[in-house]
């Protein structure tokens, strides 16, 4: 009986590791996934700051008749837009990595 006992103990301790293999080798393919989103999602809003910026310039020059000074300073100001996001974004992205980066680690212990 104790000898059964034992035996299921260290089966057990093998399905963890072998499940913690798993869900670690999940995650990496998740992550390389996750990369390209993350790559979509960075030129997407700074294309979206650009065209706000350029849209509401156009229509402000429409406006007040005054050609190129709305365009070029909403595009300024768009491109500055897009350019925070990306760099909040990157922060939030590089502050979830090392969070997973420690869970992964402390998994391993």
């Amino acid at each position: 009986m104790v000898r059964l006992k034992k035996n299921r103990d260290r089966l057990k301790n093998l399905t963890s590791k072998i499940d913690s293999f798993k869900i670690a080798k999940d995650s990496r393919r998740s992550r390389k996934a996750s990369k390209i989103g993350y790559a979509l999602r960075l030129s997407t809003e700074f294309a979206s700051a650009l065209i706000v910026g350029l849209v509401i310039g156009t229509a402000l020059d429409k406006w007040f008749e005054t050609k190129p000074l709305f365009i070029m300073i909403f595009i300024i100001l768009g491109i500055a837009t897009g350019l925070f996001n990306i760099f909040k974004s990157v922060r939030k992205i590089k502050t979830n990595h090392l969070h997973e980066k420690d869970s992964v680690d402390n998994s391993r212990k």
